[in-house]
């Protein structure tokens, strides 16, 4: 890999199980930058991938264990509007996701999520992987978002 303070996009760190994924599907280098995943690739689908990949490739299996990183600000809005962490996880597997440029977070938008009928939206730092936000509700996808 390219030294990181030579590079003119900045200084940045992959998280260790994205370049062991790459290495599996045998890349040398992680073919894409912070700067990438901002212009479209999104962390957790490129990394599932990834996983997917070297699962089915006849390689050895790479095995994830997935942490949610919640803070304080978002467990208690999770409790405010009766989110779960399983359904948090469910919506990082299964929700669209959309870059949000204003805040930098990635949010994945499970539609019709609820019985109810209304969607979950959880947004997720695509760097440090913290949950942000979650929000309960209906058009939870405005004209910022990208898809």
């Amino acid at each position: 890999m390219s030294d990181a303070s030579n590079d003119v996009r900045g200084p940045y760190v992959l998280d260790p199980i994205i370049v062991e994924a790459t290495r599996l599907q045998g890349v040398q280098e992680p073919f894409f930058s912070p700067i990438d995943l901002l212009a479209g690739f999104f962390a957790g689908a490129v990394v599932a991938g990834m996983i997917r990949g070297a699962a089915t490739s006849g390689t050895t299996a790479l095995v994830a264990r997935v942490e949610l990183n919640i803070g304080a600000h978002t467990a208690e809005r999770m409790a405010q509007r009766g989110i779960t962490e399983a359904m948090v996880k469910t919506a990082l597997d299964k929700g669209t996701p959309f870059f949000d440029p204003k805040h930098g977070t990635i949010n994945y938008v499970l539609k019709e999520g609820f019985a109810s009928g209304k969607d979950l939206l959880v947004g997720r730092n695509p760097f440090t992987g913290k949950i942000t936000t979650v929000i309960r509700g209906t058009d939870l996808v405005s004209r910022r978002l990208v898809p």
